[in-house]
């Protein structure tokens, strides 16, 4: 699958890493710094970051500079561009914040059932 691209959303240090990267925005989640850029979720809030379409040979190199996947995992979230489009896009986030929103996704869920 030479020349494949996969749309990726950078709010942290791997902005501007691409030279085509347009504006793009993640609602639902806030940005924060543990350490290293992360978010968590938060209703209102939103990130602006960008949008890149990285060829699938960069994939591994980005997983080492991101600490996937012991510090970082990598997850699909639909982003916004300027067009008013929404794009799934991999974003990296860090581990601990994304185990507390699976958690806070399972509790919600289980009172939507009580």
């Amino acid at each position: 699958m030479k020349n494949e691209k996969i749309p990726f959303f950078f709010h942290g240090i791997l902005k501007g890493r691409y030279e085509e990267e347009e504006s793009a925005e993640l609602f639902g989640y806030e940005l924060f710094e543990r350490g290293f850029n992360t978010f968590k979720k938060k209703e209102g809030a939103s990130i602006v970051g960008t949008l890149a379409m990285v060829p699938i040979e960069d994939v591994p190199e980005l997983d080492t500079i991101e600490g996937f996947p012991n510090y970082y995992v990598r997850i699909k979230k639909p982003v916004v561009i300027a067009s008013g489009d929404t794009i799934i896009a991999w974003v990296y986030q860090q581990a601990q914040d994304w185990m507390v929103d699976q958690v806070g996704n399972m509790l919600s869920d289980s009172q939507k059932l009580s």
